[in-house]
């Protein structure tokens, strides 16, 4: 899931910090909210593993892109349970 980790430097005190920052490629969880929260999880432990403090994910990756009114209202009302 992870494919690319890019080191982070920046100055801290008296010294530099590195973090590391994992970007994730997905598939389109298009109307599946619950397997694409499930994806997300399984990145975020694979992110942490690689010693990761963050993993970005791409636009529209919990419901993909949502064209249709009815189908963008249904989503937004999901994620206020």
């Amino acid at each position: 899931m992870i494919r690319a980790e890019v080191p982070l430097r920046r100055q801290h005190g008296d010294g530099m910090t590195t973090h590391r920052i994992a970007a994730a490629q997905t598939p389109e969880f298009r109307g599946d909210m619950e397997r694409a929260l499930r994806h997300l999880a399984d990145a975020a432990a694979e992110a942490t593993d690689a010693n990761c403090s963050l993993i970005c994910f791409p636009e529209g990756f919990l419901q993909g892109y949502l064209i249709d009114e009815k189908l963008a209202r249904e989503a937004a009302m999901a994620l206020t349970r």
